[in-house]
C-alpha cells in the first residue's frame, strides 16, 4: 500500500502542470510554464502560438476591430470554418495610440482570413513578465496604464524587457458580470 501512495504522489505534479489556469475557465488559452513568481509579477514562457489580428488606429473603433476578428472566428475565412472563442484577447499598444487586437487561435493550421484588414500572426516561443489584477468591471485604459507602471516599477532596472509594446490581456466578455481577471504583459528580452 505504501508503494502505491508514493507512486501516485509522484505523478500528481505532472497532472497539475497539464491543466489550464483557472482564469481561462472553459476556454482554450495558450500553454505556458511559469519560470518565476513574485507578489508583483510572474515570468511565463509561452509555447509557440498562432493569433488572428487586426489593427486599430488611435481614432479607430476598438469594437469594430473586435467584430472583424469575431467574424473570422464565425466562419468568414477561406475555409468557412467556425472556430471556438479563446482567451485571452490581447491589445498590443505602442507609441502613438495605435493598437493591434489579437485573438489566440488554439488550432493547428488555421484558415486564412478573407478580410484584408485581418491577418494571421505566428509567434515563436516567448517569455513575458506578467502582472495580474482583478476588477469587478472592464478595465479602463487608465487602469491598464496604472498596472503597467506598477509592473515597470517592480521590474526596475534589473530586468530586460521590450518597453516599446505592452500587451493588455482580458479574459472575459464585455458583458460579463463579476470579478474579471486581467493582465499586463511585457516581453522579456
Amino acid at each position: 500500500m505504501e508503494k502505491i501512495v508514493i507512486v501516485l504522489l509522484g505523478c500528481f505534479p505532472l497532472l497539475v502542470h497539464g491543466q489550464a489556469p483557472v482564469f481561462c475557465r472553459e476556454f482554450d488559452c495558450p500553454s505556458y510554464t511559469m519560470t518565476e513568481n513574485s507578489t508583483e509579477f510572474e515570468v511565463r514562457q509561452y509555447e509557440p502560438t498562432s493569433w488572428v489580428v487586426t489593427n486599430v488606429s488611435s481614432s479607430g473603433n476598438v469594437s469594430a476591430a473586435f467584430g472583424r476578428l469575431y467574424f473570422y472566428l464565425d466562419g468568414r475565412n477561406d475555409r468557412d470554418q467556425q472556430i471556438n472563442m479563446t482567451v485571452p484577447v490581447l491589445r498590443a499598444t505602442g507609441g502613438g495610440g495605435n493598437a493591434t487586437i489579437m485573438f489566440y487561435l488554439g488550432i493547428v493550421n488555421p484558415p486564412n482570413p478573407t478580410d484584408s484588414s485581418v491577418s494571421l500572426l505566428h509567434l515563436p516561443q516567448m517569455s513575458f513578465f506578467v502582472r495580474s489584477f482583478n476588477l469587478d468591471h472592464m478595465p479602463t485604459d487608465g487602469e491598464y496604464e496604472r498596472e503597467l507602471r506598477a509592473l515597470e516599477s517592480a521590474l526596475g532596472t534589473q530586468s530586460s524587457y521590450d518597453a516599446s509594446v505592452a500587451y493588455y490581456a482580458g479574459y472575459h466578455a464585455p458583458w460579463f458580470q463579476g470579478e474579471r481577471h486581467n493582465e499586463i504583459w511585457l516581453e522579456q528580452q
